[in-house]
């Protein structure tokens, strides 16, 4: 018969007539031998060592195209400017958690860069702005700055062009202004809900979703017109294609 050896003692297969050690049942073994429960428990006591040390551990799964900048769950923090009041920002981050479904932060409002400043035509470089919020930017994560001035960019056509808001895509942050929003007669109320809308859209363009042909999705091109009345949410296929657990609008 042969033996199995552990460091100081051998876990041996034993003959019928074999006094054991441990007053334990033997267990008959297929050629005739038995194994004593004493030395079972030894072995099983190893395997369970063994299983601690040396178990694999399963690969997490890989992330797929649409769930932003990594596989965990991104979050989406909140950079007011001194000139937006604090209901709006609140309120923009109770909506924008609820419609996307992941943690917002709301940080301590700042001026806006003074090198963003357009003396011209009295109002503040977008792209400026955004290269600023892209510093404040998590690793796993976007920044949204929000402003109550006027905005602009350059156009195909104008070398300064008004906006409402301006996102990278994809990429880290995005701004919006409710400068351009506020028509006669608006309350407060109805005029954040506009200035959410802009937000998703912008926050769309982070996450990498680009303009939609679907009117009354909120990642149409705006196109220098103010259609966000038309705009009810994002279309089936741009929800597709946003960050997991998102978009429940």
């Amino acid at each position: 018969m042969g033996a199995f050896f552990v460091p100081g003692r051998p876990i041996s297969i034993m003959p019928k007539k074999r006094h054991y050690i441990y007053p334990s049942i033997p267990f008959k073994l297929p050629h005739g031998g038995r194994l004593s429960l004493g030395w079972v428990s030894y072995l099983l006591c190893g395997l369970l060592i063994c299983s601690v040390f040396f178990g694999c551990k399963p690969n997490p799964k890989p992330g797929k195209a649409g769930q932003g900048r990594s596989a965990v769950s991104p979050i989406i923090l909140l950079q007011p400017f001194t000139d937006i009041d604090a209901t709006t920002m609140r309120f923009l981050q109770r909506h924008l958690a609820d419609s996307f479904g992941l943690e917002v932060r709301l940080l301590p409002p700042q001026p806006l860069p003074a090198n963003s400043w357009y003396a011209a035509r009295k109002r503040y470089w977008a792209d400026t702005i955004l290269q600023h919020l892209k510093q404040l930017a998590p690793p796993n994560g976007f920044v949204l700055g929000v402003t109550g001035s006027d905005i602009s960019t350059r156009h195909a056509r104008y070398a300064n062009w008004g906006v409402m808001g301006l996102g990278f895509l994809p990429g880290p942050a995005a701004v919006v202004s409710n400068y351009r929003l506020q028509r006669f007669g608006l309350t407060d109320a109805q005029l954040r809900y506009r200035l959410l809308k802009v937000a998703l859209h912008e926050l769309g363009h982070n996450f990498g979703l680009p303009h939609c042909p679907v009117q009354s999705c909120l990642m149409v091109d705006a196109d220098g017109k103010d259609k966000l009345d038309q705009e009810h949410g994002f279309c089936v296929g741009c929800r597709a294609l946003l960050p997991r657990r998102t978009a429940k609008n």
